[in-house]
């Protein structure tokens, strides 16, 4: 998703702009979820968008077809090796 700056009271925040159909009106609609804040050209997230990166990473580690099936071969050659 594209990440954009915005200067609001001196503040430079930095959101994503998401961008969806409505088709009751058949309009565009752009919404902004703010992640962050520019602090000496350092980005700096926000707790919520940490948590959110944190849950898609847990959700694609499990998602990964087959990834208990080589913890567990792992783990039976390893005891093999014994």
């Amino acid at each position: 998703m594209p990440q954009r700056i915005q200067n609001i009271n001196g503040v430079l925040y930095v959101y994503e702009d998401r961008a969806s159909w409505d088709k009751a009106t058949k309009n565009a609609k752009h919404t902004r979820h703010y992640i962050g804040k520019m602090v000496n050209n350092v980005f700096v997230p926000n707790p919520k968008y940490l948590l959110e990166r944190e849950l898609e990473a847990v959700k694609k580690k499990e998602a990964r077809p087959g990834s208990d099936y080589l913890e567990h071969s792992r783990i039976l050659w390893s005891n093999l090796s014994l």
